[in-house]
């Protein structure tokens, strides 16, 4: 939790997935580690009470072993989504009732959500939680990800201006 003292506002919330390889590692494959930098940078120019959850759910829920078969395959031509449907999973299996149990505990009732992810907003809403505005975070673009970075986009539909 950023800002403690700014309580009277409606914190700015990262929802975040954990990804060792962009978090941790710096990997141009996707745009993790770049979300939550922006996210964390956000939240301190706005100087607002600002939360992160970092929910332990590497590979959009498929774990880190699963997550580098699914890059193996991906390096043959298949895109995220269809490597993990290869694998026998949907391509997201991700879950956000940690987060709301997180949320609840807080007593926060409404929140801006910095996102690009409309799945996130979903799972709120579905949750009495109310997201009063969306942040969304200008993907950070390069060589390695622009077809992961579409793909989420077409895909799974998050909000990208590409």
């Amino acid at each position: 939790i950023f800002n403690k003292g700014k309580t009277k506002q409606k914190p700015l919330v990262r929802i975040h997935s954990s990804c060792l390889t962009g978090d941790l590692m710096g990997s141009q494959r996707c745009d993790c580690g770049y979300q939550l930098n922006s996210a964390i940078n956000y939240i301190a120019e706005n100087k607002s009470l600002g939360i992160i959850i970092y929910l332990n759910q590497e590979g959009r829920g498929l774990g880190i072993h699963n997550k580098i078969i699914s890059y193996n395959i991906q390096e043959t031509g298949w895109d995220t989504y269809e490597a993990d449907n290869i694998l026998g999973f949907s391509g997201d299996e991700r879950n956000y009732s940690v987060a709301v149990k997180i949320l609840k505990y807080l007593k926060i009732r409404s929140l801006k959500l910095i996102t690009n992810n409309p799945d996130k907003i979903s799972a709120l809403k579905k949750n009495n939680i109310v997201v009063s505005k969306v942040v969304k975070i200008k993907p950070g673009i390069n060589k390695f990800n622009i077809n992961y970075l579409k793909t989420k986009k077409n895909v799974g539909k998050h909000f990208l201006k590409i």
